[in-house]
């Protein structure tokens, strides 16, 4: 059962978007997006953590890359508008 746990992490990740983008097109206050990506995220990693095999290895890889971009995004808006 562990071996289908990536498509659950994807499909968690997918839903997760949606919701977010969901979100903003109905002007949402920003708490209530925060709290839906920082949920969808957390579980798509964990789902991806507990599963096994090359998926896992490339989900946490795919994961890793986008917080690493997020991290530097966020960085480089915060230190433009010092």
């Amino acid at each position: 059962m562990r071996g289908y746990l990536w498509i659950v992490s994807v499909a968690m990740l997918i839903l997760t978007i949606t919701l977010f983008q969901l979100a903003v097109v109905y002007k949402l206050p920003g708490i209530i997006g925060m709290l839906f990506l920082m949920f969808g995220a957390s579980l798509a990693i964990l789902s991806a953590i507990f599963s096994e095999g090359r998926p896992r290895i490339i989900l946490l890889s795919f994961y890793g890359a986008i917080l690493s971009i997020f991290i530097v995004f966020t960085l480089g808006f915060g230190i433009a508008h010092m």
